[in-house]
């Protein structure tokens, strides 16, 4: 009997969490404000959005739910800043809230439901998306620069030659140590060679997001700028020093790769 009942109540549970679960898949979010890009740190701005589920093979219907939010994130990557929707019921599936604008300016963008864990939907008309449906915000810039990072100091070629863009590379350049300027710099068939000399060479790399410059729309490409220290055998005593630079993310596919990155 115990054994039976134990079988009923979990099975009861998993239930009512895919009952609970399922309104929200497939859910997705459209901005209905257009999102103050430039507005400056400390603003408040209004934001909103609908959130709509597929509703079988017709249209989709609105998502009505309490602890919608909205957060900017930082170009700088300073704390985001969230904005909730009132806790009424939203029939029509129609949210808006304030918030203030991050140090450092906006971002990025995104709209999620809070709960015990926090869901994130997917901005159909986010004004970070390429065309091609690649997001292109900060956080794109912050994991890409990390994973070169990463692969740089380990020496991880294969890795390298996959985060450079092959359609829209530009160029990588870089002064003492391990010179690397004007015609050198554009030409990508000698990247992985170079990287290769750097690494033997000792040269290591930390290095962080200083502001995200954005956006531009059509050009696939995501602005930014960093700072960071690097050191290398031989060259300064094999101390580190205070680097800065500037780069560009090539959005037109995914994943998102470095096209431009330039160590000053």
């Amino acid at each position: 009997m115990r054994l039976a009942v134990l079988v009923v109540l979990v099975l009861g549970g998993a239930l009512a969490l895919a009952v609970a679960a399922s309104p929200k898949e497939g859910a997705r979010a459209r901005l209905t404000t257009e999102v103050p890009l430039g507005a400056a740190t400390g603003t408040s701005v209004r934001v909103a959005w609908t959130v709509t589920v597929p509703d079988g093979n017709g249209p989709r219907r609105p998502f009505n739910a309490i602890g919608m939010f909205v957060r900017l994130l930082s170009r700088t990557g300073a704390d985001p800043t969230t904005g909730v929707a009132t806790p009424t019921a939203h029939e029509d599936g129609r949210y808006d809230a304030r918030v203030v604008v991050p140090a450092g300016g906006i971002g990025g963008i995104r709209a999620g439901l809070r709960g015990s864990t926090e869901i994130f939907f997917p901005v159909e008309n986010d004004p970070f998306i390429s065309p091609q449906g690649v997001r292109c915000d900060v956080q794109a810039v912050r994991s890409t620069l990390a994973a070169f990072v990463r692969a740089y100091n380990h020496g991880q070629l294969r890795r390298l030659d996959r985060l450079f863009s092959r359609e829209h590379f530009g160029w990588y350049s870089s002064p003492a140590p391990g010179v690397r300027l004007r015609s050198e710099a554009m030409n990508r068939a000698t990247l992985m060679r170079y990287f290769a000399q750097r690494y033997r060479s000792g040269d290591r790399l930390e290095v962080a997001l200083h502001s995200y410059n954005g956006y531009p729309p059509g050009d696939d490409l995501g602005h930014f700028a960093l700072k960071g220290r690097r050191r290398a055998d031989g060259f300064l005593n094999g101390d580190w020093f205070e680097i800065d630079g500037k780069g560009k993310i090539d959005c037109s596919k995914r994943p998102v790769t470095i096209a431009v990155l330039s160590l000053g």
